[in-house]
């Protein structure tokens, strides 16, 4: 392939997905988190509101490599459900946010991510900035209810060498079950099969 930047991603179970992001030496990404504000509309679809509160925040940890969310539903505020993203790479910037508009805001700016001013119950987006200074950075996505249990998990999945045995082995099972024909139509199954996959990406309905 000739893509500069390269996503792989495999999920583990019904909550943890882990990644690897492949580019050239020295390219600078940002990672992003917000709460899509909606609301959900009576015997219909979702609908989208701007101005929806999030019910939740933000934060970045101490290491400034690891996004943590918490989420509140139905405004009960003593069971918190928490979301964690972490990179394995050294970050150059880290930032809290109002919304997405204010992340984007500030790295067109300055470039580096620097927190807003804003207090915690207005943050619902955060973002962690990374050079690939060896052509590969990694991630690890999760959901659950301790912080400190998502932060371990997370951490051994980050453990050198693990995601990228994870991958393969979760390519090689992919590849060993995709359908597949010899002859006249060899090939087919498999242009098929990316269609049907792009499609359901760009409209799941």
């Amino acid at each position: 392939s000739d893509a500069l930047i390269t996503l792989e991603w495999s999920r583990l179970d019904r909550t943890t997905v882990v990644g690897r992001i492949t580019s050239p030496p020295d390219f600078q990404f940002v990672l992003e988190a917000y709460f899509p504000p909606y609301f959900p509309l009576i015997g219909g679809p979702v609908a989208w509101d701007l101005d929806h509160d999030a019910q939740g925040f933000y934060s970045i940890d101490d290491s400034h490599q690891a996004i943590l969310g918490e989420r509140y539903f139905d405004n009960v505020f003593g069971s918190t459900a928490r979301f964690l993203v972490m990179v394995y790479r050294p970050t150059i910037g880290s930032g809290t946010y109002p919304g997405l508009a204010q992340l984007r805001d500030n790295m067109k700016g300055s470039g580096k991510l620097v927190s807003s001013i804003a207090p915690e119950p207005a943050v619902s987006t955060a973002g962690l900035e990374f050079q690939t200074v060896d052509s590969t950075a990694h991630f690890v996505a999760t959901l659950g209810w301790e912080k400190e249990t998502l932060t371990y998990q997370a951490k051994d999945l980050l453990t050198p060498g693990k995601i990228d045995a994870i991958l393969r082995e979760k390519a090689d099972t992919y590849a060993s079950r995709r359908p597949s024909v010899k002859g006249l139509f060899e090939g087919a199954p498999e242009a098929i099969g990316n269609s049907m996959f792009w499609n359901t990406l760009y409209a799941p309905s």
